[in-house]
């Protein structure tokens, strides 16, 4: 398996920002991390594209999971970010005056802006696959009667036994010397 390095650091800042809001003991860093772990779930319809683009009876519903998926995804960072400028905004006078909560603060928010940078980036990797699945649907549709290479090796095979089985009845039926 490989190991997909965009994944590992988005997963990594993502903890990091879990761990860092429940050890600060601050409820503004719990407000925020629960919006980001919250919308993190409205990637669903998104992972069952990816789902039924590997499954072959599920490849014709690949399209709609993907353009629902990916318009109800864009809604839901939009509204992440709607409330996470709002906690930041409302929490900037409180915040930013006392030096241990002023640290805390301005990492939550270069952590927030991290993840939300990775999550948009979500975007691209998924418009990649949206393009890869549909050149490959398109080159089924234009050679809808090509056998795939599997079907060509047992044609191929077939033709052969049957050559080997002509030459070698024909060997049986001359007459010995």
């Amino acid at each position: 398996m490989r190991t997909n390095t965009f994944l590992v650091v988005h997963h990594v800042v993502f903890c990091t920002f879990s761990v860092f809001a429940f050890q600060a003991e601050s409820l503004f860093l719990l407000k925020v991390n629960i919006v980001v772990s919250c919308f993190a779930t409205y990637e669903f319809l998104l992972y069952a594209a990816l789902i039924a683009r590997k499954v072959p009876a599920l490849q014709k519903c690949f399209r709609w999971l993907m353009i629902v998926g990916l318009g109800f995804y864009a809604m839901s960072r939009v509204v992440q970010l709607v409330m996470l400028i709002g906690l930041f905004v409302l929490a900037f006078g409180a915040m930013s005056h006392t030096s241990r909560n002023s640290a805390l603060y301005w990492v939550s928010m270069a952590l927030c802006a991290a993840v939300i940078l990775l999550q948009l980036y979500t975007f691209v990797i998924y418009r990649a696959i949206w393009q890869s699945t549909h050149a490959k649907q398109s080159a089924r549709q234009l050679a809808p009667n090509d056998l795939p290479a599997d079907g060509v090796k047992r044609v191929e095979l077939a033709r052969t036994i049957k050559v080997c089985h002509s030459v070698c009845a024909t060997a049986l039926q001359a007459p010995v010397l």
